[in-house]
């Protein structure tokens, strides 16, 4: 079974045994996904997960990471650009689940999460201190409204504040990455004593 397991991944069996069915009900109560994933995390059928490649820490108040999901998440709902997904990952022996909006274009292989630091938060301030490439997570639950329209306008205005940089990042990725001849522009609001303002 372990065998045909890794073929299966690699589709390289011509054989019924790599029938998905078929060996999901020989391999016991506990499924291929518990088989694969000892010999790599994110081999897994069902369960969306991605596998952390490169970390940056370009503040002290906040960390980026850059995820390869796998085939299980990118079989899923598509991502658009603007909106979020769900992380999860095990922090002090209990599984942990928090929202992000990535800053990548919709069509890139990498998502990217930029998690700011909440004074107090244990997920970011795990990630800050403890995120690492080869480190895997889970990725899913794709959702949100906030998304470019189907048909592009040829100028556009972005305001965002705070964390809200991110999915407005994604969006103006998109739309560098599909070469189309249009204008957009980038307006981040600053904070000052609690109030945000555009910048000057």
């Amino acid at each position: 079974m372990y065998i045909c397991s890794l073929k299966l991944r690699r589709g390289a069996c011509g054989t019924g045994c790599c029938d998905h069915r078929w060996w999901t009900s020989s391999t016991g109560p506990h499924g291929v996904d518990r088989y694969t994933e000892l010999v790599e995390p994110t081999w897994t059928l069902g369960d969306s997960r991605a596998k952390v490649v490169a970390v940056r820490r370009q503040t002290q108040r906040s960390v980026t990471l850059t995820l390869e999901p796998n085939a299980a998440f990118r079989a899923g709902a598509r991502f658009r650009a603007g909106q979020h997904l769900n992380l999860t990952l095990e922090v002090d022996g209990r599984r942990r689940t928090r929202c992000y909006s990535p800053a990548n274009g919709e069509n890139d292989r990498y998502v990217e999460l930029t998690v700011g630091l909440h004074d107090g938060g244990l997920v970011s301030t795990y990630l800050r201190d403890h995120a690492h490439p080869g480190m895997v997570v889970g990725l899913n639950g794709v959702g949100g409204d906030f998304v470019l329209p189907a048909s592009r306008p040829r100028r556009i205005l972005f305001v965002s504040g705070g964390s809200g940089i991110t999915p407005v990042l994604s969006m103006a990725r998109t739309m560098k990455a599909e070469g189309a001849d249009r204008e957009h522009h980038l307006h981040p609001l600053r904070a000052y004593s609690g109030r945000s303002v555009l910048p000057r």
